[in-house]
């Protein structure tokens, strides 16, 4: 199943442009087999989600990007939204303890702005950033970030040994789709899931790669 784990629409996110009612058919037209709606700090309510499954006949899931000191953080099976901003490792512990799954989102999305060179940010060194320690995964490929910022995420994955997903973080129409994951198996609910992605059943999907 090719699922777009990162989505983002109005009114939870007020950056994102898309309505749920035009995402759902777009995801459909982009050949997803289902979408992950991940506004900011902020869950869509399940009785909601349920609602908008059936009448699309879609697989939807539930869950969220987290704003903390370490960067943003895609968070699944977790209920509680956060109140305040803190680091990657307490949210790591909130998240363990609701036996949920922490993926950190686009983390070298901009560093080209400052030059690569001068930050001297080799892949061994960005490698020993402390979120890395706190996460489940990491977010290589997303329609906001460039092949370089890619190319550093799949780099630093295989130095710390955490598996790669791929999301389309859609703030516009166009770019649902455009990066997705792939699951072996089938997934209907959140807690399918859940179960699929501490299995690690997953790989990448991109319009690049396929692995």
């Amino acid at each position: 199943m090719k699922i777009d784990l990162h989505c983002h629409t109005l009114p939870l996110s007020t950056c994102s442009a898309i309505k749920i009612d035009d995402l759902i058919p777009r995801a459909k037209q982009a050949g997803l087999d289902g979408l992950c709606l991940t506004e900011h700090n902020k869950l869509w309510p399940r009785d909601e989600v349920l609602r908008l499954r059936e009448k699309f006949d879609f697989p939807i899931f539930r869950g969220m990007e987290v704003t903390t000191r370490d960067g943003d953080i895609l968070v699944f099976g977790v209920e509680e939204e956060p109140n305040e901003i803190i680091s990657a490792a307490e949210l790591r512990k909130q998240v363990s303890d609701s036996g949920g799954y922490m993926v950190v989102a686009h983390p070298f999305r901009g560093f080209l702005v400052f030059n690569f060179v001068q930050l001297s940010l080799s892949p061994e060194r960005a490698a020993g950033r402390p979120v890395f320690q706190s996460v489940d995964a990491i977010e290589a490929y997303n329609s906001k970030i460039t092949e370089q910022e890619t190319t550093m995420a799949l780099d630093v994955s295989a130095r710390v040994n955490l598996p790669c997903v791929a999301g389309s973080d859609a703030h516009v129409l166009a770019d649902v789709g455009k990066y997705c994951t792939n699951f072996a198996q089938d997934v209907q609910t959140d807690e399918d899931l859940l179960a699929q992605l501490h299995a690690g059943n997953f790989s990448i999907h991109s319009p690049e790669k396929e692995s």
